[in-house]
């Protein structure tokens, strides 16, 4: 059975952006109040994905092992604050390098579908830059640029280029509860597509029973067709089953 995922942009979303990049874990500064909506995303069915480029591993400037050391004491700080991440895709080629996975492409979103069995069309994606966006929106995930990091320079771009379809927040905080609003309002349709059609099937009950009551060729006193007891049992039911499905339709 598939998941939806929220995936995180890193670097602007989670900690402080540096225009020379986080290069050790000392560099790396956590955005003012991140924890609590990463605890109640915690909370919630998502599986929660960093997705993040890092092109300093293949411009010289960080090795490798340095990156994967930033993300495992990140992660170990926001589950020490009771938060949740489940796994972390980076890309460490330049842009000159024309990978498929550095975004805007989709790879990243791609492979941590196939490792992690999500369903892309039911996932959101939540980072501070055009290219994010982009990345979402080719994958066919639901994208929400932040304010936070690049985002505030970065809107204008989307805005320029004619980009629509996606939700501007002003932080992490305020895209998680959008997110979970946004989810409580589809279970609630949801919820109430399923009590229509069983209201719609109790109407349609209702009314074959009373049908089959007033039709039976049932046999009163003397032997001559009447309408008996077992006829008046019928109906009323058809009667009540009709009337709880229309209250149902209703609610």
């Amino acid at each position: 059975m598939t998941r939806a995922a929220i995936f995180l942009d890193r670097d602007g979303v989670i900690n402080e952006n540096r225009a020379d990049y986080v290069k050790t874990w000392e560099e790396c500064r956590f955005l003012p109040g991140i924890f609590e909506p990463l605890r109640r995303l915690a909370q919630s069915p998502f599986a929660i994905v960093i997705t993040s480029n890092q092109s300093v591993i293949n411009r010289g400037i960080v090795a490798r092992s340095e990156v994967e050391e930033i993300n495992r004491r990140m992660i170990e700080e926001i589950q020490a604050n009771g938060g949740r991440i489940d796994a972390v895709f980076y890309c460490p080629h330049r842009p000159d390098e024309n990978c498929d996975c550095r975004k805007p492409e989709p790879g990243l979103l791609l492979q941590a579908a196939e490792c992690l069995n999500l369903d892309l069309r039911r996932s959101y994606l939540i980072g501070d830059a055009a290219s994010d966006i982009k990345a979402a929106v080719a994958a066919g995930c639901y994208p929400i640029l932040v304010l936070t990091g690049r985002g505030k320079k970065q809107l204008p771009l989307l805005q320029d280029e004619g980009y629509s379809g996606y939700h501007v927040a002003s932080n992490l905080q305020e895209a998680v509860e959008w997110i979970l609003a946004r989810q409580g309002e589809s279970q609630g349709r949801g919820i109430q597509m399923t009590r229509r059609n069983v209201g719609l099937i109790l109407i349609i009950a209702g009314i074959v029973a009373l049908l089959a009551a007033v039709t039976a060729d049932l046999t009163g006193i003397g032997g001559q067709p009447g309408f008996g007891w077992k006829q008046m049992v019928g109906t009323s039911v058809g009667v009540i089953v009709a009337i709880i499905g229309g209250i149902l339709c209703r609610s």
